[in-house]
């Protein structure tokens, strides 16, 4: 399981840890068929490897607020190296992965979920709809940031919800709307208030893309330092326009070239 340097560093500023005491820079996830093939791979590599007790969280017997289940522990192993271990179902890595907008997902899908996550689902729906989390409450705050780890969920005007990488911008939100809405993009608003387009987005986001009909991307856009995209997917379609752009140009330029010489003959 691949660790963000991100997120090592606010885990690290959040418990006030040097970097050779986290526990879990080494990380295994193992995925199970069910919960009782949860708890046998728990005894199985807890025979391989020293367990550390006060290392062990059952999420699986007490969930998160957010839902989230497994079991975490972490194991003296090879090397004497600490080695975090996480141990889930397919269902549960689902919900940890997609968080609370996998309820969009399995709707779709026509997946059906307890009455209590459902209702959950729906007041989350009506904070987002509502701007209500604008509000400062620590608890839906705490809700987001535990459901959303190292991804971001922004919604459109109509109620889309879009996945993006951490650190995203509203034009990486644009592109992944649709590729004009990005080469059209001109400035956006978030949560009702114009910002610049470098701004990183939050879970929870309302984000409505502002457009120039005759708009065109900028080089800028493909500068790192300037911060204005942070996925690869949207990168990959400016860089693709310009692309296009300078095989246009060169065939324009040949051709105009045929033209003049055909006329000096």
């Amino acid at each position: 399981r691949v660790k963000h340097i991100n997120s090592i560093y606010l885990k690290m500023k959040r418990k006030g840890l040097r970097f050779e005491q986290l526990n879990d820079i080494r990380a295994v996830r193992v995925e199970v068929e069910n919960e009782a093939d949860c708890y046998h791979t728990l005894s199985v590599v807890n025979e391989l490897w020293q367990p550390i007790a006060e290392e062990f969280d059952d999420y699986i017997a007490h969930p998160k607020a957010n839902g989230y289940q497994s079991l975490h522990t972490s194991l003296i192993g090879p090397e004497n190296r600490v080695i975090e271990v996480q141990i889930r179902t397919s269902k549960m890595h689902e919900h940890a992965e997609l968080g609370v907008a996998a309820h969009w997902l399995y709707k779709e899908k026509g997946v059906r979920h307890s009455k209590q996550f459902e209702q959950q689902i729906e007041w989350l729906r009506r904070m987002i709809e509502s701007g209500d989390h604008n509000r400062g409450d620590v608890v839906f705050d705490q809700f987001k940031n535990e459901a959303f780890r190292d991804r971001v969920y922004a919604v459109s005007p109509q109620g889309r919800v879009v996945d993006l990488p951490e650190g995203a911008t509203p034009l990486d939100f644009a592109y992944h709307i649709h590729t004009q809405l990005g080469h059209c993009c001109r400035g956006a608003k978030v949560n009702g208030q114009i910002v610049p387009l470098t701004t990183a987005l939050k879970n929870g986001d309302s984000v409505e893309i502002l457009t120039q009909k005759e708009a065109n991307p900028s080089r800028d856009w493909l500068n790192d330092h300037l911060g204005y995209l942070q996925s690869a997917r949207a990168k990959a379609k400016v860089r693709s326009y310009f692309k296009k752009l300078e095989k246009e140009k060169s065939v324009q330029a040949g051709q105009e070239m045929l033209e003049r010489e055909s006329r000096r003959l």
